[in-house]
């Protein structure tokens, strides 16, 4: 609307492009350091900061998302080793910072999307089998449901990263071995 704000956030590393949540009029300020979050008001008054303190573990800011009527989800990164990593994934109140639920320790890369039904969905694929997760992001239940599909073989590539929802249809892509790329759609309705 033609309005500039100037002002200064005091951290103690620097910060990347920040997100800014319309709905909540909260913007998100990450550090630098990947282990921490500053939450503000759109008025730029402080609201809370989130901060990890275990050594090995990072956060990746395309993992923040917002899903429901108030709830921050964060995805946390603990290596194992340079070929390997856990995830965990926490809830808090996007407002006051409190924590709702945590997922820990899970095997998959967690790449949210926000269904229609304001569900969190990501897709997980291992051994032959696609996965479809399901996370209400108000408690933190976790609903995990098998795609079946003769279209998998030892060829298939498929990164939750690909995974992009609109509507009722998640779409991914194939990222195959020695043939051409394929894009594949999963109803959220039926699951299949």
């Amino acid at each position: 609307n033609g309005e500039e704000t100037l002002f200064d956030i005091e951290t103690e590393r620097l910060i990347l492009l920040h997100q800014y949540i319309k709905q909540h009029s909260i913007y998100i300020f990450p550090e630098l350091s990947e282990r921490s979050l500053l939450f503000y008001t759109k008025n730029l008054q402080f609201l809370w900061k989130y901060q990890i303190d275990e050594p090995d573990v990072t956060i990746n800011f395309r993992g923040v998302t917002v899903a429901g009527d108030s709830v921050v989800v964060v995805k946390k990164q603990r290596i194992k080793d340079s070929f390997d990593s856990l995830y965990s994934v926490e809830g808090y109140n996007i407002l006051t910072g409190n924590k709702l639920w945590e997922i820990k320790n899970t095997p998959f890369y967690p790449c949210f999307n926000i269904g229609p039904d304001n569900m969190l969905y990501s897709i997980h694929y291992q051994e032959d089998t696609l996965f479809v997760e399901k996370i209400d992001p108000v408690d933190g239940a976790l609903t995990k449901h098998e795609i079946k599909s003769g279209d998998f073989d030892s060829h298939t590539r498929i990164s939750p990263s690909t995974a992009a929802l609109y509507g009722d249809k998640l779409y991914f892509t194939d990222n195959r071995w020695k043939s051409a790329c394929s894009i594949g759609v999963i109803d959220l309705n039926t699951l299949k």
